[in-house]
């Protein structure tokens, strides 16, 4: 089943060095077969939390093979050009449909 990667940009602190991620991630993904859905393209906040100032999206082949990226050394060396550069979310997501009555079980009471 694929697996996403969703990254919520909420803000920027240094462009330059976000740019300097931005130009050395690409190498890192490869052998993993991620494949840019979403990168950085216009958007329309419909509902949420504001500020939004960009979105991306990965698609993976499996939890696996993203979690695999995630904590490759290759990943975590280029991941440190853009820390303190920018707030991000970043979400990894198991692809698919759950049924209603299955779906968040840690909010049931």
């Amino acid at each position: 089943m694929p697996a996403y990667l969703m990254v919520i940009c909420r803000s920027v602190k240094d462009r330059r060095a976000l740019e300097d991620y931005w130009a050395n991630v690409g190498p890192t993904f490869a052998g993993f077969g991620a494949k840019p859905l979403v990168v950085y393209t216009p958007f329309h906040l419909l509902e949420g939390d504001d500020p939004v100032e960009g979105v991306a999206m990965m698609e993976f082949p499996s939890m696996d093979a993203a979690t695999g990226w995630y904590n490759s050394d290759a990943y975590q060396k280029v991941k440190q050009l853009r820390m303190g550069a920018a707030v991000l979310d970043v979400i990894m997501v198991d692809g698919g449909v759950i049924r209603p009555n299955d779906r968040m079980p840690q909010t049931k009471v």
